[in-house]
């Protein structure tokens, strides 16, 4: 459990620079909300995987790049199924209180989808980086 807590602490640097870049990418560049989230995603991922694999696992040597691509390729099917949701999310919103901009809606549907992409970010990095 403390692992696990940790791990969302790390998370939230990569979640942080994730939900910048996806917010930047819908509110400045009006990009959909399935794409903006595919490149946030991959920037947190990265972010998130590389920290916590020598802050919390405590690797220090080894297939770091091979590894990484295994989170990544994971990271990149698990995008395209949470962009799926995020977008289907963000267009509910948007028809529901169409009187909010869009990118609130985006930003809404990304805070309901990051609780269950984190859980499963946690298992996978951990199998990656303990095996």
């Amino acid at each position: 459990m403390k692992q696990a807590l940790h791990f969302v602490g790390i998370a939230g640097i990569g979640w942080l620079a994730d939900t910048a870049l996806f917010f930047l990418l819908v509110w400045l560049f009006h990009t959909a909300p399935f794409y903006a989230n595919v490149a946030g995603g991959l920037l947190g991922a990265s972010i998130t995987f590389l920290i916590s694999r020598e802050r919390l696992f405590l690797v220090r040597a080894g297939s770091t790049p091979v590894r990484l691509g295994i989170y990544l390729a994971y990271t990149l099917g698990l995008l395209f199924i949470a962009s799926a949701a995020v977008q289907g999310v963000t267009l509910l919103v948007s028809r529901t209180l169409p009187m909010l901009p869009p990118q609130f809606g985006a930003l809404a549907a990304k805070c309901i989808v990051t609780p269950f992409t984190l859980a499963l970010n946690f298992l996978t990095a951990r199998l990656l980086n303990t095996r």
